[in-house]
């Protein structure tokens, strides 16, 4: 964009309308060029920035893309040889918990075996003790029913004799305030 010069108004007088005006027509075409030249200049430092820059970007990302491969490579590596460690140490204690748990298995079947043998010879045991109670308890339950039988029958007779005297008793009463209210009924009648 040229810029036009504005140039004194002596300069004019002294020089001329027209060779004023061609000397600022030459400066804008001087203007123009350096522009021009200006921007040409600028487009190739810039091409020449960009294609440094590519090849560096491309220089840079081969170099990561290696280092990522062998650090790739490294850790593969590292992990195979931790899995084939632990690997070998899991199964390792596995075989010794195997071991382990056979030899508890065969101790707590011992230890069970014993166990009922000495159930079976206590059950035995109580097998006979309780059928020695049965019996014992049987003679004892006889006993105790023809002992409650005896005392069934004694308490009977005695409440059937009180609940006769007490029935007697009552009519006695009974009798007794009849016959007062029956009197003072025929008492007040007749007063």
């Amino acid at each position: 964009m040229p810029v036009t010069a504005k140039l004194s108004k002596q300069f004019y007088d002294n020089l001329g309308e027209e060779t004023a005006n061609e000397l600022v027509e030459w400066f804008n075409q001087v203007d123009d060029t350096y522009r021009n030249d200006l921007r040409d200049l600028n487009e190739l430092n810039f091409q020449r920035f960009d294609s440094k820059l590519e090849q560096r970007l491309a220089e840079s990302d081969a170099k990561w893309e290696k280092r990522m491969a062998a650090s790739d490579a490294r850790w593969n590596e590292r992990i195979t040889k931790l899995d084939a460690k632990w690997e070998k140490a899991l199964a390792e204690s596995d075989a010794m918990w195997n071991e382990r748990m056979v030899k508890m298995d065969a101790k707590w079947e011992k230890r069970f075996a014993e166990a009922d043998v000495k159930l079976e010879q206590r059950f035995a045991e109580l097998r006979v003790e309780m059928h020695e109670l049965f019996s014992q308890g049987r003679l004892e339950t006889a006993r105790f029913k023809t002992e409650i039988k005896d005392l069934i029958n004694d308490s009977t007779v005695r409440w059937e004799t009180q609940f006769q005297a007490l029935r007697v008793e009552l009519i006695r009463w009974m009798f007794a305030f009849w016959v007062t209210t029956v009197g003072l009924l025929l008492a007040t009648r007749f007063l």
